[in-house]
């Protein structure tokens, strides 16, 4: 009987020991974490408070925020809260974001988005070639011609852009279903803008060339300077180190002067040559610095055209003449008319090379 009992045990141990050891191995796998759900890109860079700057400013661009969205595969570099103060510290840089020309946030955002998937596993120094492309394409100013800004890898796996830190340190931070979204310690900016931003920043004419509110002036600049190329360039004095006062035209004004005229805001640019409109701002440029306590009654202003002036008036302080101050021109003999009691509107825009102030006409000479 014993023996008997022996052999049972023999046949059957084996088999309950495989039974023990298979349903171990079961309860250990449910126990086991399944890995996390991937998120898409969009709800990982909203989710992250870290990141609240970078997705106020996505948020403004619907079409970049589709494309990170969507089923595309791109990588995001990411900068946090940090590195957008940092940037708002430099100084020059407009004391609010919000004033920006539109068009120049949406290529810094455009240029942090690639295709593909990329990681610190696969980034690969580019040394001095090709670079990375971006979604960012910035005409040129003279030809209006695209080109990508791209991004290149130095070989520290750092990243090299228009910033002036040659050095941008960047770190995977979340996968995500569509890509791949990696933390970067500094804004990226595109390298043409990084190259304006250098040269302006700080001065007259960065007023113009950032502003949102002064975008039109802006395209008149670029055409006047592109088009006239045998005299010195109007954005030279406006960024250069002499003292100018500088009267600024927005954008409202343009589409007033545009409406009076029954056109439209770009026939308005072409209504004059670029020389004419060359002539029309030298009347808006003032040697020296003038501010509003300069700027006195019956005080005579002589413009870099030659032969103009800008007479001031000072008058009661209204709704239309905030800051009690008008303008009047006069000379320069060019037929064009001149304008007549051009309120100023805000007043003492300071810079590293002078003072602004906007004017609620354009300042056409006599």
């Amino acid at each position: 009987m014993k023996k008997l009992k022996e052999i049972i045990f023999t046949l059957i141990f084996p088999v309950m020991l495989i039974a023990f050891l298979v349903s171990s191995l079961v309860f250990i796998t449910g126990c086991e974490k399944d890995p996390p759900e991937l998120k898409g890109i969009i709800n990982i860079i909203s989710a992250n408070s870290e990141y609240s700057e970078f997705n106020r400013h996505l948020n403004k661009f619907p079409d970049l925020k589709d494309l990170l969205n969507g089923t595309s595969i791109t990588t995001v570099f990411v900068p946090d809260d940090d590195a957008f103060d940092n940037l708002y510290a430099t100084p020059g840089f407009p004391p609010d974001p919000d004033d920006i020309n539109p068009d120049l946030i949406k290529a810094v955002i455009a240029y942090h988005i690639v295709a593909g998937k990329y990681d610190m596993n696969n980034l690969e120094p580019t040394g001095s070639g090709l670079g990375i492309p971006t979604y960012c394409d910035i005409p040129m100013p003279c030809t209006n011609t695209d080109v990508n800004q791209v991004i290149r890898v130095n070989d520290d796996l750092t990243l090299l852009t228009g910033s002036m830190n040659p050095g941008i340190v960047v770190q995977n931070d979340e996968e995500a279903t569509n890509g791949m979204v990696m933390r970067a310690d500094q804004v990226l900016i595109p390298p043409v803008i990084g190259e304006l931003l250098n040269s302006i920043l700080g001065t007259n004419l960065a007023a113009i060339q950032l502003g949102a509110a002064f975008s039109d002036m802006a395209k008149v600049l670029t055409i006047v300077d592109c088009s006239v190329t045998d005299q010195v360039p109007l954005q030279s004095y406006l960024a250069g180190s002499d003292k100018f006062t500088a009267f600024l035209v927005p954008n409202p004004v343009f589409e007033g002067t545009a409406a009076a005229m029954s056109i439209s805001v770009d026939q308005l640019f072409s209504a004059f040559t670029p020389q004419q409109w060359r002539v029309i701002l030298l009347n808006h440029i003032v040697p020296e610095e003038y501010y509003k306590s300069n700027l006195t009654n019956e005080l005579v202003l002589s413009s870099l055209l030659d032969g103009a002036k800008l007479s001031v008036m000072e008058v009661p302080v209204t709704e239309n003449t905030p800051e009690g101050k008008i303008l009047s021109t006069s000379g320069g003999a060019t037929g064009m008319g001149g304008t007549q009691q051009a309120p100023i509107m805000i007043a003492d825009i300071l810079s590293t090379n002078g003072v602004s102030h906007v004017v609620g006409k354009i300042l056409i000479p006599d």
